[in-house]
């Protein structure tokens, strides 16, 4: 886009003409994307990383006796 305006005539007018398409072009792929995402469901609905608590630690068995 930076290469199409600088080559354009010096008028505002030229500037936004020469950059146009380029940003069209720009939008047009933005708004792509943001419609395959929003119309493809998610591969995993859980999170990845769980944050889960582990099971409760039984109590050490002390009843056996050291010889």
């Amino acid at each position: 886009m930076l290469l199409c305006v600088a080559q354009a005539p010096r008028t505002p007018v030229d500037a936004a003409a020469a950059a146009l398409p380029s940003l069209a072009a720009l939008a047009c792929f933005q708004q792509l994307v943001r419609q395959i995402t929003l119309t493809r469901p998610p591969r995993q609905a859980n999170p990845r990383h769980r944050n889960q608590q582990s099971p409760p630690r039984r109590p050490a068995d002390r009843t056996q006796t050291a010889s």
